[in-house]
């Protein structure tokens, strides 16, 4: 799907965007099985692994950092990461488990294996440690903002030439409605809900979800709405 012109958005166990520039660069990459497919959905835009220059995650997340390892290998492009989140990442910090809140997240931690095998990846270490104010070098240049709360380094990006905010997982946008992640695998609920309030303080049309389609108008008035409800 292009989201915007040169802006694209790929659907797996996450969403996954390739900014087609002179130097590409990809937000969120997918599971640690998505090397193939990425590639494969690259070609159909008339793009390359080795075009990607910069691999950017919003958070450490399996289905958002899986498979950075092996697209690091691929391409050399430079892995950039909030800072608070690094050490998972690079895998030098164990993933936190389901907080065991609801019955989903009850049933996980009785399934130690299969949440091992959903939970962890081959780490890969950060070329770039991002926090509040720093610019990526796309979409006329995406500002970083601090987003703690679903993972203690989240962040978000802002493009206000484009008027467009990757959310990554501070919010979740299903069936045209916005909702807060899930709670088991949100580090600090009341946190998250601060980071949602601080995105709206923002203008923005355009909004890019890890889970969900991308709201294409009145992105920051509808987030604006839906805090409201909270």
């Amino acid at each position: 799907m292009e989201v915007t012109p040169g802006l694209y958005m790929f659907r797996g166990s996450g969403n996954h965007y390739v900014v087609k520039e002179e130097k590409s660069v990809m937000v969120d990459v997918g599971g640690r099985r998505n090397i193939g497919r990425l590639s494969y959905m690259l070609g159909r835009i008339g793009c390359s692994l080795e075009d990607i220059k910069e691999l950017v995650v919003t958070h450490y997340h399996f289905d958002h950092a899986g498979c950075l390892n092996a697209l690091k290998s691929a391409t050399d492009a430079v892995v950039s990461v909030g800072k608070s989140d690094a050490l998972f990442i690079a895998g030098d910090k164990e993933p936190e488990p389901p907080k065991g809140v609801t019955a989903l997240g009850k049933l996980q931690l009785r399934l130690p294996r299969i949440l091992t095998f959903y939970q962890k990846y081959p780490g890969a270490d950060p070329d770039r440690y991002l926090s509040e104010g720093d610019v990526i070098d796309c979409l006329g240049g995406l500002e970083v903002i601090d987003t703690p709360g679903h993972t203690p380094g989240h962040i978000s990006l802002l493009s206000r030439e484009k008027s467009l905010m990757f959310i990554g997982d501070a919010l979740f946008h299903f069936f045209h409605r916005l909702s807060m992640p899930f709670k088991d695998y949100t580090t600090d609920h009341e946190q998250a809900r601060e980071s949602v309030k601080k995105l709206a303080e923002y203008e923005f049309e355009i909004a890019c979800f890890g889970h969900g389609p991308p709201i294409l108008e009145g992105a920051s008035k509808k987030i604006g709405y839906f805090i409201e409800s909270l």
